[in-house]
């Protein structure tokens, strides 16, 4: 059985960033989306043939991390020049969510909780269903690199299949064998993330971390992931300290560095890992997305194909184009529907081989 979970806020971002909300009027803004993110849709539904898809969204900032961050993660998002391009920004997002609720698949959307959260829980949950179970999270965070195992793969947008055997190829940051997925979440609380403005140690980059655990795995074949900055000083600690092991002078210098800086750093590094680690979620957040996630397999889904096609707002264009163009558009879109009403049937089956599966736990 296969699973996809679509990411869409990440998909709608990389849509829009493709365009200057400003130079568009609202309804050449949504009718640009719409049409590039369905047919995003569309493609990666035929190319991974999924038996469920879930659609997962953002919904207002996370409250958990901006408490954690004292206010400053995600602040350096862009805003709008205006409140015009605001409110412009606000109605096709929620323009393009309605048009989601439209398609035959569980949307989860929850108050004041960020879509990776909901994610990792669905994945978490699915996986507890049916270990079994094949699932791709489609989205170009790299946050999800940590989910990373040999059922659980990525389809990004820009880099297409990534697994637990090639992911540290498509990032080019991360290019050495030794680096484990498992370790990105505490690799990252190390380094930092500009792009939700959580700043890291200083001087230490991707470059040092993946040097660092070159140097921990060629020593130690078989070691454990650390799972959180104590455990990983710990382990500087025992490689410099072990009388067995003849270490290279650069490598015992790196160390020692890296032993120190780690030490002085050890509360940033705490507190960023609370913010991007997925399994330092805690339980409130937990309760909440796991009962929306029970809620989104308990009934069969629909094609609403009626608001579908009048959302898409056809019969506009017919003023506006000859005939065959016009024909041309309505081909397009009756494309993306058909396809749609076919995965009704398969989707509801899968639906029902998860409920199924959860009765039985």
């Amino acid at each position: 059985m296969k699973v996809l979970i679509l990411d869409f806020f990440n998909i709608l971002k990389r849509y829009t960033y493709a365009y200057d909300i400003t130079k568009y009027s609202e309804g050449e803004l949504i009718d640009k989306l719409t049409f590039n993110i369905l047919n995003r849709i569309c493609d990666t539904v035929n190319i991974l043939k999924p038996d469920v898809v879930f659609i997962c969204s953002d919904s207002g900032r996370n409250k958990r991390a901006i408490a954690l961050s004292s206010g400053t993660y995600k602040a350096n998002r862009k805003r709008s020049k205006s409140m015009t391009d605001e409110e412009k920004e606000k109605s096709y997002v929620e323009y393009i969510k309605n048009m989601m609720l439209t398609l035959p698949f569980p949307f989860i959307d929850i108050k004041d909780t960020e879509a990776d959260m909901i994610i990792y829980c669905l994945t978490d949950y699915i996986k507890k269903l049916d270990n079994k179970i094949h699932i791709t999270i489609a989205s170009s965070d790299s946050d999800f690199i940590q989910l990373l195992d040999k059922n659980v793969d990525i389809y990004d947008w820009y880099k297409n299949d990534i697994n637990i055997n090639n992911w540290y190829v498509k990032y080019k940051k991360f290019d050495e064998k030794y680096f484990n997925s498992k370790n990105y979440a505490l690799a990252k609380s190390i380094t930092g993330d500009p792009s939700d403005n959580i700043k890291g140690v200083q001087n230490f980059g991707w470059g040092k971390v993946s040097k660092l655990f070159d140097i921990i795995y060629n020593y130690y074949e078989d070691v454990l992931v650390p799972e959180n900055i104590e455990m990983l000083i710990d382990m500087i600690t025992e490689l410099i300290n072990n009388k067995d092991i003849e270490l290279d002078k650069k490598d015992l210098k790196f160390l020692i560095n890296c032993q120190q800086t780690f030490t002085d750093s050890k509360k940033i590094i705490k507190t960023n890992q609370s913010m991007i680690d997925l399994s330092m979620i805690e339980t409130p957040y937990i309760y909440n997305i796991q009962n929306a996630i029970k809620r989104s397999i308990k009934n069969n889904v629909k094609f609403n194909r009626k608001e579908f096609i009048k959302m898409l707002k056809l019969e506009r264009y017919k003023d506006n184009v000859d005939n065959i163009e016009y024909q041309k558009i309505l081909n397009k879109n009756s494309k993306s529907s058909l396809v749609f009403m076919q995965l009704e049937k398969r989707i509801n089956a899968g639906l029902l081989q998860l409920r199924q599966k959860d009765y039985c736990l």
